[in-house]
């Protein structure tokens, strides 16, 4: 079953909006992100020709971002391979037209190419909004906070806390 309401915001857009230094617009605390080792995952050699123009695309603005690390390898190859899967959907029905006719009875249907379209889109939107590859949700991603290295409070626009 999938996740119900919006995705949960990063800590250093919750400290941005929140009440204090450490603290989000409830008053919360807001726990720091875990500090994973950034750098885009390596490529895979088996990617379809699609999926590998996708990651070539999309992969290298990302990790100069900062917002890739190795344990996102999966969600990258899911998000170029739907990619590729909306593509080859597209290009059938583009070939084949967004209704068919039966030849036997003469009924009309969708072209379950499109079916698959549809699900692909739906499939690139959600990975798209994980990577912040879309105009809204580019605002919700961020660097991982930088600290002082002390245990003192992060500061959320990447100036050490003094």
């Amino acid at each position: 079953m999938g996740r119900r309401g919006p995705a949960a915001a990063p800590a250093a857009l919750k400290l941005v909006k929140g009440r204090g230094a450490g603290l989000d617009s409830g008053g919360r605390p807001v726990n720091e992100p875990p500090k994973f080792h950034r750098g885009a995952p390596d490529v895979p050699d088996w990617l379809s020709a699609a999926a590998r123009e996708e990651w070539d695309r999309i992969v290298p603005g990302l990790d100069d971002l900062e917002l890739l690390k190795a344990e996102d390898f999966a969600a990258l190859v899911e998000h170029c391979e739907t990619w590729a899967t909306y593509l080859a959907a597209l290009e059938v029905v583009r070939a084949d037209g967004i209704v068919l006719t039966n030849p036997e009875n003469g009924r009309r249907y969708k072209n379950p190419a499109l079916s698959a379209a549809e699900a692909a889109a739906q499939q690139l939107r959600a990975s798209c909004r994980e990577f912040g590859l879309t105009p809204s949700s580019e605002q919700n991603i961020g660097k991982p906070m930088r600290g002082s290295g002390d245990g003192a409070e992060a500061d959320p626009f990447g100036a050490p806390a003094s």
